[in-house]
């Protein structure tokens, strides 16, 4: 007995020392299960449904029918639902042959979630996922425009070049809509945030596919 406890409390203290470490890093955010996993995941699966040339408006059923088992599995954690309505919501235009509005989708998400359960407007969690969300889809848009301009005055390699900057952008948007909540949750700001979510943005992508 005295083992198990002693191998207990040493994990809890790694865990705790490693969640310390995490949260002076600033990249605490990235453990959650969000809109970046939710996109992979199903982006995945959206590609092997592909290539078994299934019709487009089957494969929306499939995935959408997928995405709210996942749902039911996780247990409706605010971000992962956000998530997942949004998809849903592509999915749902896809079956309608029309286009989704990103800030119609994230809107109708924040009033099913509140509407299932009000207290959820105190959840720290449902606000970091929605602020990253509406920084991603308000600011994104104009600086997509503004690098295809970018890649198509130069070589391939700059073409690259920009659509790698492009990538760590999405990171750093919704880091920064964020800051002031998780300043206000953790208690601090870690001062290597911006730089931890821009290096570890990519790797966490690569990790999440392998």
């Amino acid at each position: 007995s005295f083992c198990v406890y002693y191998v207990g409390y040493q994990g809890h203290m790694m865990g705790a020392k490693m969640e310390r470490d995490m949260r002076r890093l600033g990249i605490s955010h990235m453990l959650a299960i969000s809109g970046l996993h939710v996109t992979l995941l199903f982006g995945i699966l959206g590609f092997f449904l592909k290539c078994l040339r299934l019709p487009r408006r089957l494969r929306g059923i499939l995935l959408g029918s997928v995405a709210l088992l996942y749902l039911i599995l996780l247990g409706f954690p605010p971000s992962a639902t956000r998530a997942v309505i949004m998809m849903g919501m592509v999915y749902l235009s896809a079956l309608l042959s029309s286009r989704s509005d990103p800030l119609t989708s994230l809107g109708l998400a924040g009033a099913l979630i509140l509407a299932v359960d009000p207290y959820t407007v105190a959840d720290a969690g449902f606000w970091m996922s929605f602020l990253a969300t509406l920084g991603i889809v308000t600011l994104m848009p104009p600086i997509r425009e503004a690098a295809t301009t970018w890649r198509a005055k130069g070589s391939r390699l700059w073409a690259g070049l920009v659509k790698l900057l492009l990538a760590l952008c999405v990171g750093v948007v919704a880091m920064s809509f964020t800051l002031l909540i998780v300043a206000a949750v953790i208690g601090e700001l870690g001062i290597l945030s911006p730089l931890s979510t821009v290096l570890l943005t990519p790797l966490c992508g690569v990790i999440l596919l392998l």
